[in-house]
């Protein structure tokens, strides 16, 4: 992933505004590393402040994996393969494990797809199929390969597993990094030659041959041959049964073996003279190949030979091969295989037939002919290229539609979510309202509290101040009023600040020693009016039996003093 990650930028350079970059992840299994590759492409955005989208699509035959993939959420045991830092950015920690952050979700879609048989992704700049191929034969990795291949862009990337290779022959792929698994496709067509749109053929046992040149006109066509099994070898390293088939080719008549669609397989070294390439694209198909002189009559042969499955003859035609005039006599023999095809002949007109067959009348070559041969083949071309365009729409409906349905399970697991949310909230307001009534219930026995504490205060009519411990005033009874002169506003003020009649200096020092000591002091003071009083000093207590200051209390003892007056004076006398 380190070679990977330093070819991203390439991928990015190529884009103009408005482009997005496509990555296609091939048998993603739970998404691993779907979601290493969209990381990848994460940080490079964030780390050079771009724009350009990007778009990840992750396919695998699966469903329960794809269903995992889309769920995010992977154990504690990725903290070893997984960066911290990498960790705290793309994932959320969850009692469960790590699960992917939504953002990073985004960017990757999941499908259910068979890429041996389902249309490809198209226009993918990044394609990954690693630890794939080794478990498939040889034809279905070069199925697979071709599917690639036409899934990509020019300048994409190929990243395979490590184990796995492509063939430094391969007319698909070539290395860019062979020691990291990293290649580009190559330009041109697929190795088999046709359009790999949706679907590679099987192929069997094929090499790969070269039609011999006739003159400057003719191109050097690649073609399939089907290879003959040989028991042995001959001189030169040929098999047996590949010299005789050149033996053959040598003394038959020129021949050229066609599929189903018209499409050369084969063509013998011979009739290569009858053949006609024209600058441009090459062709498989042997009515654009052929002579303008056979044409008609060679289009005429094989419809008839398909329509009633016989061998069928021309007339002789006159044809210029060369600087020489001709009689050619062609003859189209349907072949008895499954996937159809026919073998065209190219005789001499002194020549003998063969085979019997049909024999065709002349086939008068007019300018009216040739006129609707020309609009035939435009005709075809358009339902051609309306039939492309028509596949293409559908590759993009299914990719919108799958695109829509992973939009859907996001907006189902969101819908899933706000309801799990929902019912936490409603959790914790229940919550809340059983706290608040106890609450309510512990502040109505406080009040109790207060209210029993305020009448207790009132109906012992002992003067009481409560001080906190810098000695300021916090609480007073209403008997106090008058011997301190007390209001309501005088609560916090220092017991200095207050004044009274009573003839007591040493008020503040008594207070001072019961709060260091804690043991209390009991004094008899008087006033300025002749009362007498027990003047108290206890320490405050909490319910925590912390000291939070000191209380003085005054017991009126006048009657008592005054008793003991009398007392003493009845005992003087």
């Amino acid at each position: 992933f380190g070679a990977l990650q330093a070819c991203i930028p390439e991928l990015f350079a190529q884009k103009m505004s408005g482009d997005a970059v496509r990555v296609w992840v091939m048998a993603c299994a739970t998404g691993e590393e779907a979601y290493s590759i969209a990381m990848l492409m994460s940080e490079h955005l964030r780390t050079t402040r771009g724009t350009t989208a990007v778009q990840i699509f992750a396919s695998d035959l699966d469903e329960e994996a794809i269903r995992t993939a889309r769920e995010g959420l992977y154990p504690f045991a990725i903290e070893a393969d997984v960066s911290p830092e990498r960790l705290r950015h793309f994932f959320h920690r969850e009692a469960g494990g790590y699960r992917v952050k939504r953002a990073l979700r985004e960017m990757v879609l999941f499908a259910a797809h068979d890429g041996l048989r389902d249309p490809p992704f198209s226009r993918i700049d990044l394609a990954s199929c690693r630890n794939l191929l080794i478990y498939l034969s040889r034809e279905a990795q070069l199925r697979v390969l071709e599917t690639l291949h036409f899934s990509m862009r020019p300048t994409g990337r190929l990243f395979l597993g490590a184990s796995e290779t492509v063939d430094e022959r391969s007319l698909l792929f070539s290395a860019v990094d062979k020691k990291h698994r990293l290649y580009v496709p190559r330009p041109g067509p697929s190795a088999s030659g046709t359009d790999k749109r949706y679907e590679a053929p099987q192929v069997v046992g094929t090499r790969r041959t070269s039609l011999p040149a006739a003159g400057t006109a003719l191109a050097r066509l690649q073609l399939d041959l089907p290879s003959a099994q040989s028991a042995g070898a001959g001189a030169g390293g040929l098999s047996w049964a590949e010299m005789h088939l050149r033996a053959i080719d040598r003394l038959a008549p020129p021949s050229v073996l066609l599929d189903a669609q018209r499409g050369m397989l084969h063509v013998s070294s011979a009739a290569s003279r009858y053949l006609h390439f024209s600058g441009g694209e090459p062709t498989r198909n042997l009515l654009h190949a052929v002579l303008p002189e056979i044409k008609a009559a060679l289009q005429s042969a094989l419809f008839h030979a398909a329509e009633q499955h016989q061998i069928v003859h021309t007339q002789p035609l006159q044809v210029l091969v060369g600087a020489q005039q001709e009689a050619v006599v062609l003859t189209v023999q349907p072949l008895d295989e499954p996937e159809g095809g026919f073998l065209v002949v190219f005789r001499a007109a002194d020549a003998p037939l063969g085979l019997p067959g049909l024999a065709l009348p002349a086939t008068e070559d007019s300018p009216l002919v040739r006129q609707l041969e020309r609009e035939g083949t435009r005709l075809k071309s358009v339902l051609r290229e309306t039939v492309e365009q028509y596949e293409t729409t559908v590759e993009e409906l299914k990719a919108s539609n799958e695109e829509l349905q992973a939009i859907n399970e996001e907006l189902h697991s969101a819908t899933e979510e706000l309801e799990t949310g929902r019912e936490e909230l409603q959790s914790i307001n229940e919550e809340h309202i059983t706290v608040n009534q106890e609450l309510k219930v512990k502040v109505d026995d406080l009040g109790q509290s207060n209210s029993d504490m305020q009448n207790l205060m009132d109906a012992t009519a002992i003067p009481t101040v409560f001080l906190d411990r810098d000695f300021r005033l916090t609480r007073f009874t209403p008997s106090t009023v008058g011997l301190f002169q007390l209001i309501a506003s005088d609560t916090g003020r220092p017991l200095t600040d207050l004044t009274t009649p009573l003839q007591y200096p040493q008020l503040v020092d008594d207070a001072r020693g019961v709060l260091y000591t804690l043991q209390p002091s009991e004094r008899e003071v008087g006033d300025s009016r002749g009362n007498w009083y027990l003047a108290r000093v206890r320490p405050y207590r909490t319910l925590e039996d912390r000291i939070a200051g000191v209380v003085l209390s005054f017991v009126d003892i006048t009657e008592r003093k005054r008793a003991q007056e009398s007392l003493r004076q009845t005992q003087e006398r």
